[in-house]
Parts: C-alpha cells; structure tokens; sequence
C-alpha cells in the first residue's frame, strides 16, 4: 500500500490545522522512504477540508489517498465556535445557525450531521479518525503512529513535532498559545457547555460520542503498552536486545524503538514474535 497524499477533514475549530501541522514534512512511509506524502499545510490537499457534500469526498477515497477525520467533542467544539465562529454571529447556544446558504436551528444540529456522515465515510478504506484530545501531550506522537501504522506511514520527525505542539496551530481565531494550554481549558470548557445544553434541553447525538471515544478508539487500543510486553518476552527468555534483534532477523535500531515507545510495529511482525517465543501479545 502506497499512500502518497493525505486528506484531513472536520468542521471549524476541530483542529484540522494542528493536525496537518503536526503531520507535514514529519511523515515517512515505511516500505518505500523515497515517496514524497503530498499534504496541503492546512488539510485542503484535494478538496475544501470543511465540506458537507459526502459525494465530493467520496469521489477522493481511492487506495492513494489517506483521509483523516479530525474529531472534538461536542461541548469543547461548542467552546471553540464561540470564541471565533466562521457562521454568522452566534450569541446564544440556540440560536439558528447559516452555513453554505442553509440554515440550521443551531450550531449543534450542523455538528451533528458532519459527525454522522464521517462515521458512515469512516466504512470505507484508508479512512480513519484522530481524537484532539488525545494529541495533547508530549508524546501524542506514539497515538498517531498506531492510528497510521496500517498504512505504513509513521511520524519520523519526534523533535518537529513536539515543537508543533508548543506553538499556536493557527495565526487567525485566537488559538491557543499551545498544547498544554489546550489541555488545561478542555476539561473545565467541556462542563460549561454540557451543562448550558442540559439547561438549553438541547439534544446532544450521543451516538457520535459513543462511537469516536468509547467503541472505535477501545478497537484501536486493543495494543497497550506493547514495548513493556515484548521487553517482558525479552527478559524472561534472558536475552539483550542485541540477541533479541538477531532471533528476530531485524536491526537492533527496531527492537529498541520498539521497546522505548517510539514506534509500534504492524501486525505481521508481532505475529513473528509470538510464534518465535510461543507468547501471546495483543
């Protein structure tokens, strides 16, 4: 599978740009290090990263193209569209929203149907979805990698990185300075506004929170704290990382990256460690 150009999506404010920033020029492929990832510094790579036509991005889904879905929870997208919001000037959490020529009776009815038609795109290959909250850390790198290692894509550049999240995403909406900011404001943000829609009777999908952080993202961690079990293997059988590498026919660079965290190997290779030493990892 060669992935050449990543397409990111998601409505305003659900950290699209954090996302391409964090990715762009920090992506390598792993089978072939001299394919070049296309992906446009904001995420409009093929198409307008905000739209609602499921046709046009449809249209895009082909085994080149790696669509990302940039997902934020309903109460701090809510926050973050009213500290800047590209719809016409919303005062209150009720108020009618236009967007595109169409109105909407509010800004929640129109997060509903962008998050409804990703978790029916996300049926499709080479589509997959990244949880902001779960990039607001240090090492979120890691996260992202076990979202892209299918795809043979990984996050190379640890250090650029890391120096994306420390800066603002954004020169335009007030962003936030950097993750750490982000992370301090998400939790406190997101009872404010649960409870301005509880007292609104305002109808949250919860359908949408099930899916993006309870029953997909529990299938995608079904590898925890891989490192720590393969260095567990490792330990038992009395071996240094040297000789675990040469059982195991792979640089020794591997078993270490491995081991520390810093990258999370595919299917075929943990399967290669299980038969070799008659273990069971995942």
């Amino acid at each position: 599978m060669n992935i050449d150009k990543i397409q990111i999506l998601g409505p305003f404010n659900s950290g699209t740009n954090l996302i391409s920033k964090l990715l762009i020029n920090n992506l390598e492929n792993l089978e072939n290090t001299k394919v070049k990832i296309k992906l446009n510094s904001e995420g409009h790579t093929l198409i307008w990263k905000h739209t609602l036509d499921y046709d046009k991005i449809d249209k895009i889904n082909n085994e080149n193209v790696l669509i990302i879905i940039c997902y934020k929870n309903i109460y701090n997208w809510i926050s973050s569209t009213f500290k800047k919001s590209y719809f016409n000037k919303i005062n209150n959490i009720t108020d009618n929203c236009n967007f595109q020529s169409k109105k909407y009776s509010n800004i929640i009815e129109l997060y509903n149907i962008y998050y409804n038609n990703y978790i029916k795109l996300l049926e499709n290959k080479n589509v997959i979805f990244i949880n902001y909250f779960k990039l607001l850390n240090s090492e979120s790198y890691l996260y992202v990698n076990e979202k892209l290692k299918d795809y043979n894509l990984q996050i190379h550049n640890i250090v650029n990185y890391q120096k994306n999240l420390n800066k603002p995403s954004k020169q335009h909406g007030n962003p936030v300075k950097n993750y750490n900011e982000a992370y301090e404001k998400y939790f406190t943000e997101q009872e404010k506004y649960k409870n301005l829609c509880i007292e609104n009777n305002l109808y949250i999908d919860s359908n949408i929170v099930d899916y993006f952080e309870k029953i997909k993202e529990n299938k995608n961690n079904e590898i925890n704290n891989l490192g720590k079990k393969i260095k567990k293997i490792r330990n038992k059988h009395k071996l240094n990382r040297n000789e675990f590498a040469e059982k195991l026919n792979v640089k020794l660079e591997c078993i270490i990256k491995i081991e520390d965290n810093l990258f999370i190997p595919k299917n075929k290779f943990i399967k290669k460690i299980e038969k070799k030493f008659g273990c069971k990892l995942t």
